[in-house]
C-alpha cells in the first residue's frame, strides 16, 4: 500500500525549504540591508522626479547676476546653454551688422572697444548681458556705452541700450518736467504772465542760431505769456577759439555785438534770417554785418546808440551778462532760463513755458 502511494505520487515534486541558520550576532543580516538600500534609492528617484517636473535643473556655475550682484562660486543658478566665447562672438557679429544700417550708428562698428567688453549670465532670465565701451567721435571722443541683452538660447540679440557715462558729480537741481529743470535755490521771478524768459548762448555755439529762431517764435506764439530776451556770451568752447586764428577778439565779438543789438527791434527776425545765409560758422566781417543790418531794415540810429564809440556801450553790456552764467551756473549754451528758475533746451522750450503756466499755454504752436 504504502508502495503503491509512493508509486501514484511518482512525477511530483516535493517543495523545497531552506532553513537558514540564526546568526549568532545582533545587527541586520544582508536582506534587511539589501530592503534599505531599496527604500533609499527609490527616495531618491522620486525626489528627481519631482524635481524635473518643477522646471529645468539647477547646477552651481560662476556666471549671473542676481539683485545686481555678481554670482560667485557655489551660487546656484541656470546653467547656460553657451559660454562666454560664444556670446562675446556673437556679440561682435551684431556690433558689426550695425554697419551696413542707414544711420548714425553705422559708425558704431569702427569705435566699438570690444575688447573691453564685459559679459555676465543673467541669473532665471536665460539671457547674457554685454555692456560694450564705444568712442563717440561727435561727443569730443567721450567714452559711452553699448548695452546688449542677447538671447541664451538661440544667440540673438533681444535688445538694446545706448546709455552715456555716470555723471562726473551731482548738482542740487531737479527734473521736474519734460523739458524742465529746476535751478536749486532759484525763485519764481513772479506768479503769473508775463514770466521772463532768457535765451542764454555763445553766437558761435552749435545751433546757437536756431535756439534764436526758437526764441523769436516762441515770442509771437505765446503772445503776452512771456518776456523774451537776449544773452550773448563768448566761452572758451566756442567763441574764443577765433581770438588767436586770426579773427581777433573784436572780429569775433563783433557778431554778439549786432545780434545782443538787433534782438532790441521789431525786425530781428529779418535780420536773422538775412544773416543766417551769409554765417558758415566763422566770425563775419563788420562790413558784411552792417550791410546784412542795413538790408534788413533796421534802425541804425538806434543800433549806433546801442553800439556806443567804438561798441564800447555793448561791450559793456555783454561783459555783465557774464554775472548772469554764474549766478544760474550754466555750464552749456544754448540754453532758456525759464521765469528765472527753470533751464529748459530749445527743443523743449514750449513744454518748459507749460509747466511754468500751469499747461494753459497752447504746445501746439511753434
Amino acid at each position: 500500500m504504502a508502495s503503491s502511494k509512493r508509486a501514484g505520487l511518482k512525477g511530483t515534486k516535493e517543495p523545497v525549504f531552506i532553513i537558514r541558520p540564526a546568526s549568532k550576532r545582533f545587527g541586520l543580516d544582508n536582506l534587511d540591508i539589501a530592503l534599505m538600500a531599496l527604500v533609499i534609492i527609490l527616495i531618491a528617484f522620486a525626489f528627481a522626479l519631482s524635481t524635473f517636473k518643477q522646471g529645468p535643473a539647477i547646477y552651481n556655475c560662476p556666471y549671473g547676476i542676481v539683485n545686481s550682484t555678481n554670482i560667485s562660486s557655489g551660487t546656484p543658478c541656470m546653467h547656460p546653454k553657451y559660454n562666454k566665447t560664444q556670446v562675446f562672438q556673437a556679440m561682435e557679429s551684431m556690433i558689426a551688422s550695425y554697419s551696413s544700417t542707414n544711420t548714425s550708428l553705422a559708425l558704431l562698428p569702427y569705435y566699438s572697444l570690444v575688447n573691453e567688453s564685459s559679459i555676465e549670465y543673467v541669473n532665471g532670465t536665460n539671457e547674457w548681458l554685454a555692456v560694450v565701451p564705444y568712442i563717440d567721435p561727435q561727443a569730443g571722443n567721450r567714452t559711452y556705452y553699448l548695452s546688449m541683452l542677447i538671447s541664451g538660447e538661440n544667440l540673438t540679440l533681444e535688445s538694446a541700450f545706448l546709455s552715456t557715462l555716470k555723471p562726473a558729480s551731482y548738482t542740487k537741481n531737479s527734473a521736474v518736467s519734460e523739458g524742465a529743470v529746476s535751478i536749486y535755490g532759484a525763485s519764481p521771478a513772479t506768479d503769473k504772465p508775463p514770466y521772463p524768459v532768457y535765451l542764454v548762448t555763445d553766437p558761435y555755439a552749435s545751433g546757437a542760431f536756431q535756439s534764436i529762431f526758437t526764441a523769436i517764435n516762441a515770442s509771437s506764439s505765446y503772445g503776452n505769456v512771456i518776456n523774451m530776451s537776449y544773452y550773448f556770451v563768448f566761452t572758451p568752447e566756442y567763441a574764443l577759439r577765433f581770438y588767436n586764428s586770426g579773427f581777433g577778439v573784436n572780429g569775433t565779438q563783433a557778431l554778439g555785438y549786432y545780434l545782443a543789438c538787433a534782438s532790441k527791434q521789431p525786425d530781428f527776425f529779418g535780420f536773422m534770417k538775412n544773416l543766417s545765409i551769409e554765417y558758415v560758422g566763422t566770425p563775419l566781417s563788420n562790413l558784411t554785418l552792417y550791410q546784412t543790418a542795413v538790408g534788413s531794415g533796421l534802425n541804425m540810429g538806434d543800433m549806433n546808440s546801442c553800439f556806443g564809440p567804438s561798441y564800447s556801450n555793448v561791450t559793456q553790456k555783454l561783459d555783465n551778462q557774464l554775472n548772469l552764467i554764474k549766478y544760474y551756473a550754466v555750464t552749456d549754451t544754448p540754453i532758456f532760463i525759464v521765469n528765472e528758475k527753470y533751464f529748459s533746451l530749445p527743443q523743449t522750450l514750449g513744454n518748459a513755458i507749460g509747466y511754468v503756466d500751469g499747461g494753459s499755454v497752447n504746445l501746439t504752436k511753434t
